[in-house]
């Protein structure tokens, strides 16, 4: 017959494999975060660029605008 837990081992179980596999979940999820942090960090960069290029682009048209008109 099997031996269980509590019998022959003083209390003790191994959970040195269940730990492992824990800690590679929370190392790539720790990753995972990060990465979604620079990511959107680089975006929110991106953007704000964007933003000030269409604001730019559109100062030049409507300065541009009444040179045009006869």
């Amino acid at each position: 017959m099997a031996a269980l837990p509590g019998e022959g081992g003083a209390g003790r179980i191994d959970l040195s494999g269940s730990l492992a596999g824990l800690a590679l979940k929370f190392e790539t999820t720790l990753l995972g975060i990060l990465a979604s942090m620079v990511a959107g960090l680089l975006l929110a960069l991106v953007e704000k660029g964007e933003q000030e290029l269409a604001a730019e682009c559109a100062l030049l048209a409507a300065v541009a605008e009444p040179a045009d008109a006869p």
